[in-house]
């Protein structure tokens, strides 16, 4: 080194050498930090992605018909009952158990959720889901469960509060008005026996 011999060399070639080590180690932090966020974006856009095509598309349609014909009927009657028809609910229940995963695990961007998912799930949970199957019963309804309770949660952020409340009576509203239909459509049926 230019003049340094001796302790002083070997000082400045441990500094430099400890240097590289740092930007090394900060480049690789850095990567991984973007990496992660990039994963969690395309996560969270992929299952967005899956709530609107195909399956669960199909899934979402044919459990809402279901639902409204056996209103009120525990998930584990529908099933026995009607297992082809349940295979779509418990498709409809998996995209929840995968979504409330991906929060659970950090692999979408959880303040994302409830911005792309937050009025579904409350809607799906108040109008249909809530209080039909025990829990432990399934999987599934219990991730929804969970989902919906986390939901609420991050929703007391006063940020959310107000469109939180907002889907909930919406959702309500529904109920009370699919109740209501379901009544209507049943009066013919029980005023023949």
């Amino acid at each position: 080194m230019d003049g340094i011999s001796g302790p002083a060399a070997l000082t400045v070639a441990l500094i430099v050498a400890a240097g590289g080590v740092v930007q090394t180690v900060a480049g690789v932090v850095v990567a991984w930090v973007l990496k992660s966020r990039e994963s969690k974006v395309a996560t969270t856009a992929s299952l967005n992605n899956e709530w609107h095509t195909g399956v669960i598309s199909r899934a979402r349609h044919r459990s809402d018909a279901l639902l409204f014909k056996e209103w009120g009927v525990p998930l584990c009657d529908i099933r026995d009952k009607d297992p082809e028809g349940f295979y779509w609910i418990w498709r409809l229940l998996g995209f929840y158990a995968r979504l409330h995963d991906a929060i659970e695990l950090g692999t979408v961007k959880g303040k994302d959720v409830p911005k792309l998912f937050g009025q579904i799930i409350v809607w799906w949970w108040v109008v249909y889901f809530d209080g039909r199957a025990r829990p432990g019963e399934f999987c599934a309804f219990d991730a929804l469960s969970d989902l919906q309770g986390w939901l609420a949660r991050f929703c007391k952020n006063p940020s959310f509060e107000a469109k939180y409340n907002k889907w909930v009576d919406g959702a309500e509203r529904t109920r009370h008005d699919l109740a209501t239909r379901r009544t209507q459509a049943l009066s013919p049926a029980l005023k023949a026996v």
